[in-house]
């Protein structure tokens, strides 16, 4: 079984268009709808001899927005446009409040306007947590807390960065006289600490 577009008239078609009026008269953001190749929905500020497509179903099941030649199961394209690609918002004025991918391709967690790759914002400046990696034990191997503080195996760090357990740091030196860890005095070049390979 096929279905098909069929007018007021009982004619058949490939299309259908919603709203349509005379060319010239009252022509604006009218609706168009086709099964050829897929199917589409589109908006035409004229008599249809143009449109601009909103929304598409290949016939490979792919869906695409703003995208006429969808090549993945889901793919949003701003089409050359500013308009932002995703958004999730707590409210209908939260402007990606909660999730966001920009236009920029910035990506933006808790933050409707993130100015880097990868913005993660926390909900204070406190214990709260803020980014977390945990193991597929459901174990919390690592944590960074809304304040800056930062632990590894350890998930309430009191102090920047907070470490429980054993720490290797190899400097791929070479010889025991290349420190693994070096802290110096950014004033002058004595040395705070020095631990060299073994």
């Amino acid at each position: 079984n096929t279905a098909r577009f069929q007018d007021s008239n009982g004619t058949l078609g490939a299309s259908i268009a919603l709203g349509y009026t005379s060319a010239g008269v009252g022509a604006k953001n009218k609706v168009f709808i086709t099964d050829i190749d897929g199917f589409h929905i589109a908006t035409s500020s004229d008599d249809f001899t143009s449109y601009t497509y909103l929304m598409t179903v290949a016939n490979s099941g792919n869906f695409g927005i703003n995208d006429l030649g969808p090549d993945a199961i889901l793919e949003i394209s701003a089409d050359n446009g500013s308009k932002d690609l995703l958004m999730l918002s707590s409210t209908d004025t939260g402007e990606g409040d909660r999730f966001v991918v920009k236009n920029s391709g910035n990506v933006g967690v808790g933050s409707g306007s993130p100015y880097s790759r990868l913005q993660v914002t926390g909900a204070g400046s406190g214990t709260g947590q803020l980014f977390g990696l945990v193991n597929s034990g459901s174990t919390t191997v690592m944590q960074v807390l809304d304040s800056g503080n930062v632990g590894i195996g350890t998930t309430s760090p009191g102090v920047f960065n907070s470490a429980t357990g054993k720490i290797t740091i190899d400097s791929g030196g070479g010889n025991n006289f290349s420190p693994g860890i070096l802290i110096t005095d950014p004033g002058s070049t004595e040395v705070g600490l020095s631990l060299v390979n073994t």
